[in-house]
């Protein structure tokens, strides 16, 4: 059984049915989509970044309708994979044969701070011009916030180099990032889209919240 070859104008994605938003990022920069799955329902990651790379963002869009009811929009394995997107931009050069233990050491860490959620400091949001709270977890040299005040979907954003509070979004079509999220995405639109990738702090120098999961020496 041989695999079809998909074609060009073959659908990855469909036409969204809830807002998607994105940030107002201040300084001249990149953008580009990070990623969107086959269902009405998935997250939309967009991304932002300098030229130089010292300030940088993601910001997703969560629906509501593709989480559980009572579930954790930050858990592990929640749709979105925010906690995982986080370790990404936080992860240190670390040997191979300690990559692993650290890696479930510091996923082990941020899950049980998701699990303190509700005791996390806030702050203000702008979002389509209404006042918006917002929890925030600075960790390695990054932070994590989200929103749960939309209707519709979780708001959420992974950065640095840049401050939580007083952000401004507003609902977007995609324009700036070379797509049009009110008709199915396809893979001859993707392939033409520029990619990016979020600057990594701990590549340099690893951040003290990291030391201790790491051996000495290391």
């Amino acid at each position: 059984m041989t695999a079809e070859r998909m074609k060009a104008t073959d659908q990855v994605a469909p036409a969204r049915t809830a807002d998607v938003y994105d940030v107002r990022f201040p300084k001249q920069h990149r953008q580009w989509l990070v990623s969107v799955d086959n269902t009405v329902v998935s997250p939309v990651w967009l991304g932002h970044r300098t030229d130089e790379g010292l300030e940088a963002a993601l910001v997703g869009t969560l629906p509501r309708a593709a989480f559980p009811p009572g579930a954790n929009p930050l858990a592990w394995d929640a749709p979105g994979r925010s906690v995982g997107k986080l370790m990404d931009v936080i992860e240190p050069v670390i040997p191979g044969a300690q990559r692993s233990a650290v890696g479930k050491a510091v996923q082990q860490h941020l899950a049980q701070q998701v699990a303190a959620l509700p005791g996390w400091p806030r702050v203000s949001w702008t979002v389509q011009g209404n006042r918006a709270e917002a929890s925030v977890l600075h960790f390695a040299g990054a932070w994590i916030a989200i929103t749960s005040d939309l209707l519709e979907s979780y708001l959420v954003v992974i950065a640095v180099g840049i401050a939580p509070d007083d952000l401004e979004f507003s609902v977007t079509r995609g324009e700036e990032c070379g797509v049009d999220f009110s008709v199915p995405l396809t893979i001859g639109t993707l392939n033409r889209l520029p990619v990016w990738q979020m600057p990594q702090p701990n590549q340099v120098e690893v951040h003290p919240d990291l030391r201790r999961f790491l051996s000495p020496g290391l």
